[in-house]
């Protein structure tokens, strides 16, 4: 899988080591996991219900999401600082 950065359109080689440990947001992400998780199920909550979303794709959305919680409950989520951004 090919990860595109958002800076990468602009510049060329790599970021520096310590640019990355500066940006990372992992450990933030962890901590964060549950309510991030809960405030996008309600978002697609809500989308469902100003008719954006079909029953069917909120059902796929909060199940999608019921199952990276639970990877991150049971520790086997991949958590990499190289992703930036997990959410």
């Amino acid at each position: 899988m090919t990860t595109q950065r958002t800076w990468g359109g602009r510049f060329t080689g790599s970021m520096a080591e310590a640019m990355l440990k500066l940006s990372e947001s992992v450990s933030t992400d962890r901590v964060l996991a549950d309510d991030d998780i809960d405030g996008s199920m309600a978002h697609a909550r809500a989308l469902e219900h100003a008719g954006v979303l079909t029953r069917a794709e909120l059902d796929a959305i909060l199940g999608g999401l019921e199952s990276v919680r639970g990877e991150i409950r049971n520790g086997t989520f991949a958590w990499e600082p190289k992703h930036e951004d997990v959410t």
